[in-house]
């Protein structure tokens, strides 16, 4: 047990930074650093925090905190793994938690859009310390290494209703995502292939270009969204 987390908190914590299979993991790399900030201020030191999770490295601890104080705007794209299909991979995060924080909205953008890797955040910001570009010239240079260059389609939206968002807020990531993915299966079956990532305000669609057509092109798609995530958790 760790102080400051309930014994669910506690179990579901270890879940997830164990080896669990990462789609199976209960909380996403934000909330396992909300739960270890919430534990550091109630007291407990990170080496403790280390040790009760079964770890052997405190700087993970300190990596998940770092990501937990990314903006809120963007904490739900974040997820396990590497960045691909629309979430923000953690190693990804980590290096994006790096930068200064009235960049990293735009930076988070251009992960989804080019699945940006850790390597590749490394030497983005090694550029932008050492050439005298701009961030939007750094990226693009990073880029054109590589042999191919893949754009995915990204469709945000915002959840409007006061209501649906104090819902969503006592949801963990992983349900709050099915609720959106199971919302754009219904709405929009000629969309192909969706990432959908759903925070307590915003959510963000990505796919290829029936995606931007579908969904994209429905002027009331957040609307309609919406209603059905409320009709579902109402129901």
């Amino acid at each position: 047990m760790l102080d400051g987390l309930s014994r669910d908190e506690f179990n579901q914590l270890l879940l997830s930074v164990g080896r669990t299979p990462f789609a199976r993991r209960p909380y996403s790399p934000v909330e396992v650093g909300q739960l270890c900030m919430r534990a550091v201020k109630s007291g407990v030191t990170r080496n403790e925090v280390t040790t009760a999770l079964r770890m052997t490295d405190t700087s993970m601890i300190s990596k998940f905190m770092r990501v937990a104080e990314l903006p809120p705007a963007i904490q739900h794209l974040v997820g396990w793994g590497r960045s691909s299909g629309g979430a923000i991979g953690f190693s990804t995060a980590a290096q994006l938690a790096r930068f200064d924080a009235n960049d990293q909205e735009f930076m988070s953008s251009e992960i989804i859009k080019y699945d940006l890797t850790k390597a590749e955040m490394i030497s983005i910001n090694q550029l932008l310390d050492r050439s005298g570009q701009s961030l939007g010239q750094c990226v693009q240079r990073v880029i054109r290494r590589r042999p191919a260059v893949t754009v995915r389609h990204v469709v945000l939206g915002a959840v409007s209703s006061r209501r649906l968002r104090d819902e969503l807020s006592l949801m963990t990531q992983r349900q709050r995502n099915v609720l959106l993915r199971n919302a754009v299966d219904e709405l929009y079956p000629n969309a192909g292939e969706v990432s959908a990532n759903l925070g307590s305000n915003k959510f963000a669609l990505v796919g290829n270009r029936p995606v931007a057509v579908e969904i994209g092109g429905d002027r009331n798609f957040e609307a309609s969204i919406c209603d059905f995530m409320m009709g579902r958790i109402g129901s």
